[in-house]
Parts: C-alpha cells; structure tokens; sequence
C-alpha cells in the first residue's frame, strides 16, 4: 500500500526530506504545500525545489490534509500553531501528524492538544539535514500512527522514538542546541580572528587534536570537573581573548558569555566545596552549580537579577582569579 507524505512548507527540511525519498524509492508517494505568497522570490524557490525533486505542489494545506496519510509540518517555528490549526478540521481518518519543527516543548504539547485525537508526533532532527536528507537522525516523542514507524523506517528514516509525550523530543534537542549552535557561534569568532592573524589551519589542526584525544562523554567530564576548580584563572585568559578578538576588529558576542559563565562559576565557591579537587564526575559540578543559582538568583526578573549581580560577581571572580593563579 502507497504511503502518502504531505509536507506543510517546502523549505530546506521538507525539500531535502523529498529528495532523499524520491532516491531511496519504495511504495511512498509526496506533496507538498507552501504558504510563500504568490510570485514571489520564496514561491519560486519553492517551485524550482519541487521541480528538482519531482513533488508535486498542491495549493492549499487543506489538500495536503485530506490526501495524506502522514502530514509532515516543515515550516518555520513561529507558525507551528498555525501550521496545525490549519489542518485540524480536514485531516482524514487514520491520518497522523508529525511536527518536524524547532519549537519548544511547550509549542510541541501545544500542537498536540490543538490536534485532539489525531495522532500527533514531536519530531526533533539531531543532525545536518542538507547532509542525510530523510536519514538524518530524528528523535521522535508522542504517538505514531499504526503502521506508520515502520513504514517510515522501510523508506529510510532514522527515528529513535523516546516517549510517548509530545515535547520530550524537543527538549532533547534544545539541551543539544545549547552546544551546537552555542559551539556555531564560537567557530564563527574563532575562525574570524584566526583569518585575520592568517593561523586558521594551525588553530583547526590544533582544536582537532584536542577533540581527537578523548571520546566525547570522557571530555564533557573533564571540561564540566575542571571549571569547578580553574574558572578564577580561566576569568583571565578568556579577558586576554576579548581584547585580541577586539584588536582584530571582531566583536566578541559570543566570547563575552563565556566570559560570564566563567565569572559565574569562579564566583560561585566551587572550588572551596570540592578542595581544590576536580570531582569524579559532572553531575556533582552542574548539581552545585544548579544549586547555587536557584538560591542567588531571581529566574523570574533576569534583568533585575544582572543589574544586581554583576559588581559583586565581578569583585568576586578578581579575588578567585588571583588565587586560582597562586595555585
């Protein structure tokens, strides 16, 4: 039986999805629906991916709903609700919905509510989809159609399914996002001052090494353990960054978080309560840490918060750099 694909937006997710489809063959058959207004750029962009991939376009979401058996919603995060309200009253009997975008959790049980007893999925994509296509890894939390996850699976798709309940896929992948693109942002001032002094393939051999040595969890633990100790030394290398990225004409954005989470950390005692040690694990740092916000901080006026903080952290983190040199 012909398993029916419609993708609600034709951007770079869905069009990649529909190529990696038409490659892998098999009984599956994909439509497409774009809100891009008519004539314009977006819409002929559009048009041009589906031509690529042999998709034919359809014209409205309500025909995407009623000739799909699974509707893939691709589109921008901040229409998910819209994408799913658009659909609601027209999905056919036995059809699924699964949620393809990068929303927050919240937005993801949202969606699910919205749909009441259709089966809805939270689909959260964990690699480079230009790369993998519909292979890329997905995590996938909430309900599946009968049938479907096999289905889907037999034309090559890669879904690891985590729990029954719209929203945990998501959160999985905004915790990654916080190192993906957090680690995107680093590259971008890192390889900005690398050109500008001509070191670039000097400093990526150099960071490759370092990754290379260890497998990845084993250099979590080593990076989380050792800023509960050398943060207060760490405050001063990462200021000696700032003024060479400055000098270099790159404004530091993303390195002046770094800086403040290794204020926060230096200030915050960790070295006194672990004794200068680096403990055996990270769960007992990120635990301290955690502890240590919820009872100097007010989660509920950040602003507040910064305003009030930032002279005493700063006077702080000085003393606990200049001990932390000492040791």
């Amino acid at each position: 039986m012909t398993l029916t694909i419609g993708f609600l937006g034709f951007g770079e997710v869905g069009s990649s999805f529909a190529r990696g489809l038409r490659d892998e063959g098999g009984d599956v058959r994909v439509l497409a629906y774009d809100a891009a207004p008519p004539g314009s750029d977006a819409a002929r962009l559009v048009a041009s991916r589906a031509q690529d991939v042999g998709v034919r376009l359809v014209g409205s979401a309500e025909e995407i709903a009623t000739a799909s058996d699974a509707v893939f919603s691709a589109v921008p995060s901040s229409f998910a609700v819209e994408a799913a309200a658009s659909v609601r009253e027209h999905l056919g009997g036995g059809a699924a919905y699964y949620d393809l975008t990068a929303s927050h959790p919240r937005t993801k049980v949202h969606v699910a509510d919205l749909l009441g007893p259709v089966p809805v999925a939270d689909l959260a994509i964990v690699g480079p989809v230009r790369v993998l296509a519909q292979r890329v890894p997905i995590l996938a939390s909430g309900r599946f159609a009968a049938g479907h996850l096999e289905a889907l699976g037999a034309v090559g798709m890669d879904i690891d399914v985590v729990s029954d309940e719209a929203g945990d896929a998501s959160a999985i992948k905004l915790c990654r996002s916080v190192f993906t693109k957090g680690i995107e942002a680093l590259l971008v001032e890192t390889l900005m001052a690398a050109e500008s002094l001509g070191v670039s393939d000097t400093v990526l051999t150099s960071i490759e090494k370092t990754l290379a040595s260890q497998r990845f969890p084993a250099a979590a633990n080593r990076y989380v353990t050792g800023n509960a100790i050398h943060a207060g030394r760490r405050v001063h290398e990462v200021e000696d960054v700032i003024a060479l990225l400055e000098a270099q004409g790159v404004e530091p954005l993303a390195t002046r978080g770094t800086l403040e989470r290794m204020r926060r950390s230096a200030s915050s005692g960790a070295r006194e309560h672990f004794g200068g040690i680096p403990p055996e694990r990270y769960e007992a740092v990120v635990s301290f840490y955690a502890d240590h916000e919820r009872a100097h901080e007010h989660i509920d006026d950040p602003e507040q918060t910064t305003t009030n903080r930032t002279t005493t952290e700063r006077d702080r983190t000085t003393t606990e750099t200049k001990e932390s040199r000492r040791a």
